[in-house]
């Protein structure tokens, strides 16, 4: 089963959506996996620098969860392939994309909003 997630809200839907929005400047649904297994999830676990902020992604009960450090919330981090993430809710459409080596090692961090690819560093 694919779940679709609305960057609108945190309802899902299992049925495909037929429409797409073409006012937004960025995709209003993501597919999402099922699940990832442990050791995937386990290689982007650590803290990340943004420009001007800082991120901690950890494993509870066998999924990936971000933390904004300026915030007191953190939010599962849900998988829309083995390397692209986004966290709902997420009020302007954040993606992360990392780029992993053959050994499974990141070698890369993007974060995405807007369509725009910003480099972030893992610390």
């Amino acid at each position: 089963m694919i779940q679709i997630y609305l960057n609108d809200s945190s309802q899902l839907s299992t049925r495909p959506l037929l429409f797409t929005d073409t006012k937004s400047t960025f995709p209003r649904f993501w597919c999402v996996c099922e699940e990832l297994d442990s050791s995937i999830l386990k290689r982007y676990v650590g803290a990340y620098k943004l420009a001007n902020a800082q991120i901690d992604l950890k494993i509870k009960e066998g999924k990936l969860y971000i933390h904004p450090q300026d915030q007191i919330d953190e939010y599962e981090f849900k998988p829309e392939s083995e390397t692209k993430f986004f966290f709902v809710p997420s009020p302007d459409a954040y993606q992360y994309e990392f780029e992993v080596d053959n050994k499974g090692k990141v070698i890369g961090a993007y974060f995405i909003s807007a369509g725009v690819k910003n480099e972030i560093k893992k610390m």
